[in-house]
């Protein structure tokens, strides 16, 4: 039975997660995701121009999913205890139920992208930790 477009590219993205999270951008072959997501090499190339393409859509995706199990029911309305509860709570959330989000999210710290740190930081970070010290302030 033939996989869906969608189901194959999914596969490669969680595959290729894993194995980046593992192993890092170096430690990590085309051949290693082809492997691991049960897709032909072709499969890959398909969807993702190249590994350092899956790389950045890898860790782009891992910041996002991460954004969404910390901000998601935080409100400006929100004490300032409980939006620092509820955000410490996604986070530990996050970690225990996909590891490899956080640890892909170190590793593109850790091997210093520094286009996608910058990208990732001008995106999504700045903005949230400024709101959360702001927040922490009022406490």
């Amino acid at each position: 039975m033939r996989r869906k477009v969608g189901d194959v590219r999914a596969e490669i993205i969680v595959a290729a997660t894993r194995l980046f999270a593992d192993r890092g951008f170096d430690g990590v072959t085309t051949r290693d995701i082809c492997e691991a997501a049960r897709v032909p090499m072709s499969g890959v190339y398909r969807h993702f121009q190249d590994k350092r393409a899956l790389y950045r859509h890898c860790a782009l995706a891992a910041y996002e999913s991460a954004s969404i199990a910390i901000w998601t029911g935080l409100g400006p309305e929100m004490p300032a205890a409980q939006v620092v509860w509820h955000y410490t709570l996604g986070l530990a959330e996050l970690y225990f139920a996909h590891a490899d989000v956080p640890k892909l999210i170190l590793r593109t710290m850790i091997e210093q992208d520094t286009d996608l740190i910058r990208t990732l930081s001008d995106q999504l970070v700045f903005f949230r930790a400024k709101y959360i010290v702001t927040r922490l302030g009022e406490l």
